[in-house]
């Protein structure tokens, strides 16, 4: 009896050492798994999209400001044009520019004059890309 009780030891170990790597994995593989969810996606998403809306909202305001308008009627940079063109930018280019606008925003005196003018220079580059 004593082979056959070590014969079954052995085996017992010889099915745990070969199912204990698929148990490890699979326990992996559900880890890994409960890293991003559906919902994870659909929050990273819906963030991403608030982002995108702001930051569009932010350009498109300051598009629309009496002082901005004079100047590009100035430069004859077609502010319809520059909305349009605005409506067609991916989310980093996007936000570097309302980045520019929210610098317009925060200066004041003879920099405002600087920061529009370095703004709708930037506003012409992506009118002329958009086309």
């Amino acid at each position: 009896m004593r082979n056959g009780t070590q014969l079954g030891i052995a085996l017992g170990m010889a099915f745990v050492i070969a199912i204990a790597p698929s148990a490890a994995y699979a326990g992996h593989a559900a880890d890994v798994a409960g890293i991003v969810t559906q919902n994870d996606l659909d929050a990273a998403l819906a963030s991403q999209s608030r982002a995108e809306i702001r930051s569009r909202a932010a350009v498109h305001e300051l598009l629309d400001r009496e002082d901005v308008a004079e100047m590009a009627a100035g430069l004859r940079i077609d502010l319809r044009s520059a909305h349009d063109a605005i409506d067609t930018l991916q989310l980093d280019e996007l936000e570097r520019l309302a980045g520019l606008a929210s610098e317009v925003d925060q200066v004041g005196g003879q920099n405002i004059t600087m920061s529009l003018l370095a703004f709708l220079l930037v506003i012409i580059i992506v009118i002329l890309l958009a086309r």
